[in-house]
């Protein structure tokens, strides 16, 4: 048939609907007969439609078009291989119209609904699973598990999952090409793409690779996400990622496996994994570091934020709960991780977050609650087993798990295992027991071991248990062993749990630990508003509570509501419940306080700081926003009639009694204007996003002053040039 453009599909639409209409009216008339064939010169078209809602997204409803996708890395739809063609039939190859997508142009792809490669439906992949069994080396991945860094096999498009899940995904390849990279996952390499909202269920992915290699990236969703890529929205429920090196020539950090991704040098934003992630083997050179395994992540050189992992993390050198290994300026920021933790290799690391950080990598506004456990001559940590060179930061962030070991020769802490090298612990504690039953280690309440120029620990405290029942063992109750050029700065441990210990910092007994005081008071808390995400000013980082509570985090100052204590005394500091920079309203009282932050950006103006700060009681500076709060939106109904009597306006029959019929404007004025209502009344800027929430019984009485040169009167006075306001009635 001819090419069929998006005009012929409308005017074919068109000439079905006129049939259809001709044929009820001669039915209606009472005439027999039959519809003619079309018209010399009409269109007829045979070709399906494949991006049915116009998003220049190609649609993905079987494992046959996802398989396709190897085929048109580039998400264009114009490949020609016979199995992209039999995945597609009846496809519009006009350049104009390719796919269906408008104009032509398609990015990528998405999928319309849950596929599982179960395809006889008992529970296991087997050989009765024929379409991508493979004699049982499964799905090869997207571009090639074994690349050589050829940029021609990564995927560079958009793969949209529309919150659809890809089930029992199987991969149990056994690679043996010398010097060639291996990336394994449902995707070898995303490089400039973009993979959001898709959850992979049950996957069992693994790489047993033998003799020479450069390195090895093994994840579930993909081996690596590379540079200019976002990874977003994805899940990875049960199953495991295992990664099994045996050889030698082995790069840094050559064997990657993550449960997520094996390598991360782009971005990974709200994802995250509950498989049990594992990366071991055996190496011919022990010069070479390898075998590094991370809850979501095995190594990472760039960004995560908001993410977390569950599973269990077992790896033979390096192991971390979300990230194995980070370099090169790593950014981990908002995340969490509650699994277990092991490193099984004499001279290994382990964290419950981050296994091994070095060259200026930062931890900010993150935890972990599992427990970490290493062999012999290793590192532990709650949070961080080990930094190496180069200021690496862990800031803002906390650790509950305990760490321990039956082995010797091992610095263990609570937050940090071994923190050297203008590393720094700002404004972070650690609750966890740390323990041995070995000899000649090194255990802190908080680190175990500093060392190197410029190492400094800041604002921060341990409470843990710091025991032993072996011999030639160092203890201390904040840090055991201080070497090199460190500071130790307003930190403390508590010495009503560790009687009797010394350790870098200044012991404090539980009760003044638990003494609630506010910065600049008189206190051992009255320099701890210190900056701790890396920005402009300090970052009021930490709530006091009251007697009986220690200190915890507010992790309002970067943006990681996914990372937020669960402590009761401080559950109402969130303003930003869904993080799109928008100021939560709950009450007339966070309504009212409007009128002291018309630019909406959370920091108000200082003409009513007292009564902002009571609309929004412990408050960080940045409310909770992920960027700059951009505005205020309600969350609920609000209504002026606070007495429920029906009325907000009759003064002496009750209505006197409603909390906004007595502003600063007079008795019986009702609401003053946010803005305020004279000539000289200030506009509001921001965004006011209503979320279809209504607001009730608004009473306004004004009597202007003839001084007055011009009077706004409304909810708000004046909406300036920038604002922004959206449905509420």
């Amino acid at each position: 048939p001819p090419p069929c453009n998006r005009a012929r599909k409308t005017a074919l639409r068109l000439t079905a609907l006129a049939l259809l209409l001709l044929a009820v009216a001669t039915v209606a008339a009472g005439a027999g007969g039959m519809l003619g064939a079309p018209h010399a010169g009409e269109a007829s078209s045979h070709w399906t439609d494949y991006d049915t809602d116009d998003d220049s997204l190609i649609d993905i409803t079987t494992l046959a078009q996802l398989n396709a996708i190897r085929h048109d890395l580039n998400g264009n739809g114009d490949a020609t291989h016979a199995d992209y063609v039999a995945a597609f039939p009846s496809r519009d190859t006009n350049s104009a119209t390719r796919m269906g997508c408008p104009s032509g142009t398609c990015s990528g792809y998405e999928l319309m609904n849950n596929l599982d490669f179960d395809e006889n439906d008992d529970d296991q992949i087997t050989s009765a699973d024929t379409t991508y069994w493979n004699s049982g080396a499964g799905w090869t991945p997207i571009g090639g598990a074994d690349e050589s860094n050829d940029a021609n096999n990564d995927f560079t498009a958009t793969f949209e999952g529309n919150s659809h899940t890809i089930s029992n995904l199987y991969i149990s390849l056994n690679t043996t090409a010398a010097n060639v990279a291996t990336f394994v996952g449902l995707f070898a390499d995303i490089t400039g793409g973009t993979v959001r909202n898709v959850g992979l269920v049950n996957p069992s992915v693994s790489n047993t690779r033998s003799g020479d290699a450069s390195f090895i990236r093994v994840g579930a969703l993909a081996g690596r996400n590379g540079s200019g890529s976002t990874v977003s929205g994805v899940s990875v429920s049960g199953g495991s990622v295992t990664s099994t090196l045996n050889g030698t020539g082995l790069s840094i950090l050559g064997n990657l496996a993550g449960c997520l991704v094996g390598y991360n040098g782009g971005t990974v934003t709200t994802s995250h994994a509950s498989c049990a992630a594992t990366a071991t083997g055996t190496l011919a050179d022990t010069n070479n570091i390898a075998d590094t395994a991370g809850g979501l992540i095995g190594r990472n050189d760039s960004v995560l934020s908001d993410s977390y992992a569950t599973g269990e993390v077992r790896g033979s050198f390096r192991s971390g709960g979300v990230v194995g290994g980070a370099r090169s300026s790593s950014r981990i920021r908002g995340s969490y991780a509650t699994g277990n933790v092991s490193s099984t290799k004499s001279g290994g690391s382990a964290g419950g977050l981050l296994g091994f950080g070095s060259i200026s990598s930062r931890v900010t506004s993150s935890y972990a609650t599992g427990n970490v456990t290493v062999a012999s001559n290793s590192s532990a940590g709650g949070l961080v087993g080990r930094t190496g060179a180069s200021n690496v930061q862990v800031n803002g962030s906390y650790a509950t798990g305990n760490v321990s070991t039956t082995g010797n020769s091992n610095n263990l802490g609570g937050l940090v295992g071994y923190l050297r090298d203008n590393g720094d612990a700002i404004g972070s504690y650690a609750t966890g027991n740390v323990s041995t039953t070995g000899n000649s280690n090194t255990l802190g309440g908080l680190v175990g071991r500093t060392d190197g120029i410029g190492t400094s620990i800041i604002a921060s405290y341990a409470i843990g248990r710091v025991s032993t029942t072996g011999t030639g063992n160092t203890l201390g109750g904040l840090v055991a062993s201080v070497a090199g050029n460190t500071t130790v700065t307003n930190s403390y441990w508590d010495s009503t749990i560790n009687p009797g210990l010394a350790g870098g910092g200044t012991a404090q007994t539980t009760t003044a630990l638990q003494t609630p005081v506010e910065y600049g008071a008189t206190g051992i808390y009255s320099a701890w508003d210190v900056n701790v995400d890396g920005q402009t000013g300090n970052d009021d980082p930490w709530h006091f509570g009251s007697t009986s509570d220690y200190p915890i985090l507010k992790f309002g100052h970067d943006a990681p509501s996914i990372a937020r204590q669960t402590n009761a005394q401080y559950a109402a500091a969130e303003y930003d419940g869904d993080n799109d920079n928008l100021i939560d309203i709950t009450t007339l009282t966070q309504l009212n306080a409007i009128r002291y932050d018309l630019d909406g950006d959370g920091r108000n103006t200082g003409d009513d700081a007292v009564g902002y700060a009571a609309a929004f009681p412990g408050a960080t500076k940045s409310m909770g926003c992920p960027a700059t709060c951009e505005g205020y939106e309600l969350r609920n109904d609000l209504d002026f009639d606070t007495d429920g009597d029906g009325s907000t306006h009759t003064s002496g029959t009750g209505d006197d009694d409603d909390d906004w019929y007595t502003t600063t404007t007079g008795t019986g004025a009702g609401w003053n204007p946010i803005g305020g209502h004279t000539s000289t009344a200030s506009p509001y800027t921001a965004i006011f996003e209503g979320n279809g929430n209504t607001i009730d019984n608004l009473y306004i009485n004004l009597a202007p002053s003839a001084a007055d040169t011009g009077v706004f009167v409304g909810l708000f006075a004046d909406l300036g040039k920038a604002a922004t306001t959206s449905p509420a009635a």
